[in-house]
C-alpha cells in the first residue's frame, strides 16, 4: 500500500521510513479530524489529513486517551462522483482491510472496493442494509502503459455496442434469476466460445489488436486488477503538500467508465484521448461521497 503513495503525488513517502515521517507530521497538524469506533472489541479510531483533491486515511488503536497507534494509511482521492450498487456485501480482507462489493446499476458488472472510510461501516452497520448503495470509486496504479488506439470503422464499433448490449442483457437475465444452473451454464458456454476464438487468432494477432479491452483479476494480489481500456479523458491533479501532479485518466473499459490515478513517473508512454491504458490497478472508494459536502472537506474533486 506504501507504494501507493506515489498514485496521490507522494512518490518521495512510498518508502517505510519516510511514509513514517510523513504519518508523524500528519498526526501534528492542527486541522486533522477523526471519528472513533469500535471494531473486534477495540475502540479505534480514523482520521483524514488532506491535501488538496486528496486525503492520507489513518486508522489506529487507541490505548489510551493520550495514546493512538497507527496501524494503517490509506491514500484517497476525495472524489465525489459515486457508482450505485445493488445487493451490496461487506467483508474484511487481508490487513483489516474492509471491501464492499455489489453488482453496478449501469453494467450488471460486478464491482469490488477496498473502503477508505470505515468508522461509518461499523459504527451504523444499518447503513449498508439498503438495497442500493452510492460509492466512489477511482483506481490506484503503480504500473502502467500506454498503448496506441485501435483505429476502429463505424462498422467496429457497431459490433462493440452490440456486443455490450448482449452482454448486459445475459448479467441482467442471470441476476434476475438468481444465478441459477441455467444461467450459470449460458455464461460458461458464451466464455468457451470466446476463449476458442480468441486462442485461434492469436496464432497470428497480437494480443492487444484483439481485445478491445479487459478486466480480470491478477493472480495472488487482493483486490488487484489488470485492465485495458480506452482513454476519454485526462486530467493533471496537484498535491499542493509536495507540489507533485498525477494522472487521472477516464477509461472505457468493457462499456464502463474507470477513472484511473497514476504518477508519470509509473507510467511508460504518453496518455492522449484515443490511446488506449494498460496496467495494474487497485480500487477504492468510500460510501455516499456526497457527504464531503456535509463534512466541510474543501477541495474534493
Amino acid at each position: 500500500m506504501l507504494r501507493e503513495f506515489s498514485a496521490i503525488g507522494l512518490s518521495r513517502y512510498s518508502g517505510q521510513r519516510a511514509a513514517g515521517e510523513l504519518i508523524s507530521r500528519a498526526m501534528t497538524d492542527g486541522s486533522l479530524r477523526g471519528r472513533q469506533y469500535v471494531q473486534a472489541g477495540q475502540h479505534r479510531m480514523e482520521l483524514a489529513f488532506n491535501m488538496g483533491p486528496f486525503q492520507l486515511i489513518l486508522r489506529g488503536v487507541r490505548k489510551s486517551q493520550a495514546e493512538l497507534v497507527i496501524e494503517l494509511a490509506i491514500p484517497s482521492l476525495k472524489e465525489k462522483r459515486g457508482y450505485l450498487l445493488h445487493e451490496p456485501e461487506l467483508f474484511l480482507g487481508e490487513r483489516d482491510l474492509l471491501y464492499l462489493e455489489g453488482t453496478e446499476h449501469e453494467t450488471y458488472e460486478t464491482m469490488t472496493v477496498c473502503l477508505t472510510e470505515v468508522a461509518r461501516a461499523y459504527s451504523d452497520p444499518d447503513s449498508v442494509k439498503a438495497e442500493a448503495l452510492m460509492v466512489s470509486c477511482y483506481g490506484l496504479s503503480t504500473e502502467g502503459k500506454i498503448i496506441l488506439g485501435i483505429e476502429r470503422t463505424e462498422e467496429d464499433m457497431d459490433a462493440i455496442r452490440k456486443e455490450t448490449r448482449r452482454r448486459r442483457e445475459m448479467l441482467k437475465a442471470a441476476r434476475e434469476d438468481n444465478w441459477n444452473f441455467s444461467s450459470r451454464e449460458s455464461f460458461r458456454q458464451d466464455e468457451f466460445a470466446n476463449e476458442d476464438e480468441i486462442l485461434e487468432r492469436l496464432k497470428q494477432e497480437d494480443v492487444f489488436s484483439i481485445y478491445d479491452g479487459f478486466y480480470y483479476p491478477a493472480e495472488k494480489d487482493e483486490n488487484c486488477f489488470t485492465i485495458l481500456g480506452d482513454i476519454r479523458h485526462i486530467d493533471k491533479l496537484l498535491n499542493p503538500m509536495t507540489e507533485e501532479w498525477v494522472y487521472y485518466l477516464e477509461l472505457d473499459v468493457l462499456g464502463q467508465i474507470q477513472r484511473v490515478l497514476i504518477h508519470p513517473k509509473d507510467l511508460v508512454g504518453q496518455p492522449a484521448p484515443g490511446r488506449r491504458f494498460q496496467g495494474k490497478v487497485r480500487f477504492y472508494g468510500r460510501m455516499d461521497p456526497a457527504r464531503l459536502l456535509l463534512e466541510d472537506q474543501t477541495g474534493f474533486y
